[in-house]
């Protein structure tokens, strides 16, 4: 939040951690334009769409687990461009500027507890956590379809070799 003696980090590290934020499948979006604009030339008949609707999603974030997912997007996905920080420093940085938010609401003061809610860094993290969410929703169904086409290849194969061989 402007103002908070974390703001000045906060702008700093938005930009180290920035490149956590793409997802490998290049599915994030800048706006709703970019988006008509790819698809526009696209053939999209048998095709499954998916769109993520968070409630309530800065309030959401599990801290720890987006922090550590953003250090190993960072420093284990591409290793010749890891931030010139060390690992263990910008975890502490980025935990300093996330783990003290307090806000007022109604007159009383609050302190966030989980989330990235009135932080600077806020938006990043929760980009985050969803291009992580996204990725391990995508393998799990590839996954899952390339096994069920597998099986079916398997079995397709077995009656015809039972059929050939009767």
């Amino acid at each position: 939040m402007v103002g908070t003696s974390t703001y000045e980090l906060g702008k700093y590290l938005a930009n180290v951690i920035k490149p956590a934020t793409s997802s490998v499948l290049r599915t994030d979006l800048n706006n709703t334009f970019q988006f008509v604009e790819q698809i526009s030339c696209e053939e999209l008949t048998n095709v499954r769409m998916v769109s993520f609707d968070v409630k309530s999603l800065f309030t959401n974030v599990p801290l720890k687990k987006t922090i550590q997912i953003c250090l190993d997007r960072l420093y284990r996905r591409d290793p010749d461009n890891k931030p010139s920080i060390p690992e263990r420093t910008l975890k502490k940085l980025i935990e300093l500027c996330v783990g003290e938010n307090t806000f007022v609401f109604n007159g009383k003061v609050y302190k966030q507890m989980d989330g990235v809610m009135g932080s600077i860094l806020g938006p990043l993290l929760a980009n985050v956590y969803m291009a992580h969410l996204e990725e391990e929703f995508f393998f799990k169904e590839y996954l899952e379809y390339d096994c069920k086409a597998e099986q079916q290849r398997r079995l397709s194969c077995y009656i015809h070799k039972y059929q050939t061989h009767r």
